[in-house]
């Protein structure tokens, strides 16, 4: 074969190349962030029913949401500062949807007049730490005051539903995908862990 005939080849193998291998490295990538976040979408339903679990075992212990919130911290490892905030909440049935006042956006405290506490990522950090959820006998002016769990239901005929709803935010790794952070969220509730009154 003639010289500048393989000089040709060449030359169309490498601009084959240049075309094809960003197309091939843009898939991989959006193949990675996409597991990623799967991976994370699975860690956050983890999450929740850890938190819900906990919570509902631990019973009229004035440390209970406090006790959830170290599973959830101990379901996301090194993530958990991805976590943005958590409602404990009294769900009206198994499969009761948390307040939407204690949900909605940019909501990082309890409102008034609703069975739900909420937590921030703040909270997440002091879970471990001399920082009190309650005040030694109750819940007082503790981070868990507005619904405190030494006031929840637990008794055979009627033991509350307690809701655990955990908001995730998933970053974009790689930083090829110009699309904001991902939202995670996921909700489980449990009964209250019932005893004979």
């Amino acid at each position: 074969m003639p010289r500048h005939g393989r000089s040709r080849e060449r030359g169309a193998a490498f601009l084959e190349l240049v075309i094809v291998a960003p197309l091939f490295i843009t898939l991989v990538l959006g193949i990675f962030e996409i597991v990623v976040a799967w991976g994370h979408a699975q860690t956050t339903v983890q999450a929740a029913r850890s938190a819900g679990r906990t919570i509902t075992q631990a019973g009229q212990a004035e440390e209970a949401d406090q006790l959830g919130l170290r599973a959830i911290k101990a379901t996301f490892e090194d993530d958990w500062g991805e976590v943005q905030r958590v409602v404990i909440y009294e769900a009206t049935s198994p499969d009761g949807a948390p307040p939407v006042g204690c949900v909605a956006a940019g909501v990082t405290s309890s409102p008034g007049g609703v069975n739900c506490n909420v937590y921030v990522t703040a909270d997440l950090a002091d879970v471990d730490t001399d920082t009190r959820f309650y005040d030694g006998t109750d819940c007082g002016s503790g981070k868990s005051a507005n619904w405190c769990p030494t006031t929840r239901d637990r008794d055979l005929d009627s033991a509350q539903w307690v809701g655990a709803w955990v908001e995730f935010e998933q970053p974009w790794l790689t930083g090829l995908f110009a699309l904001g952070d991902y939202t995670i969220t996921e909700t489980t509730v449990m009964r209250m862990e019932p005893r004979a009154g």
